[in-house]
């Protein structure tokens, strides 16, 4: 949290990034849990003649479900077992220990 003037305590509650359309407009973009947010300057002027901003919200497309099922599975692969080595990495691998007995016998 970081203090703002008078205002009190304040957190920041997503990031905008700038961008620039291809006909040249300012604007930022970000995103907000699942959705899309862009914060467009208006077509409107203030009654001082400062610029008005829109900030737009739209539901953001699901991932791809090539993306999500690739995601998920990497999440679930057995780690890849290596051979011990010796802490100075000198001499031979140390010899496999396996711990099937150190509960009395079969799981």
């Amino acid at each position: 949290m970081s203090g703002s003037g008078n205002y009190g305590p304040s957190l920041v509650l997503t990031l905008l990034y700038e961008k620039r359309s291809a006909r040249g407009q300012q604007y930022f973009a970000g995103r907000l849990g699942k959705t899309k947010v862009a914060l467009l300057q208006s077509r409107e002027i203030s009654e001082s003649g400062d610029p008005v901003w829109e900030l737009v919200v739209q539901q953001a497309p699901a991932p791809a479900l090539k993306t999500a099922v690739r995601a998920a599975t990497a999440l679930f692969q057995p780690p890849v077992r290596r051979k011990a080595r010796r802490p100075d990495g000198d001499g031979p691998p140390l010899p496999d220990d396996p711990i099937d007995d150190v509960f009395g016998g079969e799981p």
